[in-house]
């Protein structure tokens, strides 16, 4: 019976160190907006463009107004290409 008891709780402290291990990894929403904006910059550097960029667990929805479709494209790629991000939810929309 103690043997059967001491693996239980060994199975039990291992599955509670995976599961508190498992949690969220990688770069914060916060660390993702930021790196994000400085994409944007990079990919379209126009002041007149204005992009809204929220974040919710490496979810990424762009709002605003670019003046051509590529410009909508890349503001997006580079949106997809930063490290953490999961989904780009790209609502631009054309001047």
């Amino acid at each position: 019976m103690t043997r059967s008891l001491t693996a239980f709780t060994t199975v039990l402290a291992l599955m509670l160190v995976t599961a508190c291990g498992s949690s969220r990894t990688g770069p914060s929403d916060r660390t993702i907006e930021s790196n994000v904006r400085t994409a944007i910059a990079s990919a379209v550097p126009s002041s007149a463009i204005s992009i809204e960029v929220q974040v919710d667990k490496g979810v990424v929805t762009l709002t605003g107004r670019a003046p051509s479709e590529e410009d909508r494209r890349k503001i997006g790629d580079a949106a997809g290409d930063v490290k953490g991000v999961k989904t780009v939810i790209n609502n631009i929309q054309l001047e």
